[in-house]
């Protein structure tokens, strides 16, 4: 079974790294044939996965001219109409989670996971204690606004109480364009995100947190469902994903996240981090990982050994390619 991977590699980009270029390596290895290619020739193939960002002419396109062949798409987005009826023209998708996969089945039956996990990372952090414990935070610009409302005052109550630093790594032009969720009196240094260098600039850091719930929530009015003050109410993306938790895991950083689905699989375990929603929650794990270096090497140790456990990338690459050779098997 030949693959082709139809896609403009874009390193910056964590899905077009992760499950493009990642993905492409670790079939390589497994001896699968896979190419990434950007044609409109599929003659010579018996998949073809498309990109998030495909027309809906391409796939239609691919479909009339070699009906022999197998259409996907990879992390696909459905925040249009026109890429909402494209997902629907594909026989199957590739999310990162199960958040992804149980929101795009509705478009299609085949919704396969292949977790967001990193090939770059060669180094381990061994912690020391230190006066200023640095806190990180890796990610794009919208998911470090959803500090707000809960875990921006758990910093700004901790560095009342010792001396922190928060390590921000987006992708903001410059810092001044953080509003939204940035604390205030804390020392904040900010690093624009760069492939090559976010290995050492989090290694220098202590601890690392993933924000990923979205502040507001529309409650029904029905009278069976009103709003309660024992409700926890919590919104995150409909293709949220573990892979900003995988990072610290693979580097050796202790990690507090939000009440993100995925997150739990390793963190629910609290012999490997933190999972908080309130801010006394995030208030209690910071402190408890600020608490010592042993404690911070504890948690990361028991936290990187799981994650290598439940996520080896081979693994998820035979599952995948079983899962996609099933179903081409079933279209002949």
């Amino acid at each position: 079974m030949r693959i082709l991977f139809r896609v403009d590699v874009n390193t910056d980009r964590a899905w077009s790294r992760t499950m493009v270029s990642n993905l492409q390596q670790w079939m390589r290895e497994l001896n699968y044939d896979a190419e990434v290619k950007y044609t409109n020739d599929y003659r010579n193939y018996d998949v073809v996965i498309f990109g998030r960002f495909a027309e809906a002419r391409d796939i239609l396109a691919a479909r009339t001219l070699y009906k022999h062949i197998l259409i996907g798409m990879l992390a696909p987005i459905d925040d249009t109409k026109i890429r909402r009826e494209t997902i629907k023209l594909c026989d199957f998708l590739i999310q990162s989670s199960i958040e992804g996969r149980d929101h795009f089945m509705k478009y299609c039956p085949h919704v396969f996971i292949m977790p967001s996990i990193e090939n770059t990372f060669t180094k381990y952090k061994k912690h020391k204690n230190n006066s200023t414990i640095r806190i990180a935070y890796v990610g794009n610009k919208y998911h470090i606004r959803e500090l707000h409302p809960h875990i921006t005052p758990a910093l700004e109550t901790l560095s009342q109480e010792r001396k922190i630093q928060l390590v921000a790594i987006s992708n903001f032009n410059k810092l001044s364009q953080w509003k939204v969720g940035r604390p205030a009196k804390i020392d904040i240094e900010y690093k624009k995100w760069d492939v090559d260098r976010v290995e050492d600039d989090l290694l220098s850091c202590d601890i690392g947190i993933v924000p990923g719930l979205t502040p507001g929530i529309k409650l029904l009015k029905a009278p069976e469902f009103y709003a309660k003050r024992t409700d926890y109410a919590l919104r995150f993306k409909n293709e949220s994903n573990a892979g900003r938790a995988f990072v610290f895991h693979q580097l050796g950083l202790p990690v507090i996240s939000d009440f993100i689905p995925s997150c739990f699989h390793i963190l629910a375990d609290p012999y490997c981090g933190h999972l908080a929603h309130s801010t006394n929650g995030w208030i209690y794990a910071l402190r408890d990982l600020c608490s010592s270096a042993a404690r911070r090497q504890k948690i990361a140790d028991y936290a990187y050994h799981a994650f290598h456990k439940y996520y080896n990338p081979l693994d998820w690459t035979e599952r995948l390619y079983s899962s996609i050779k099933q179903l081409h098997q079933t279209k002949k």
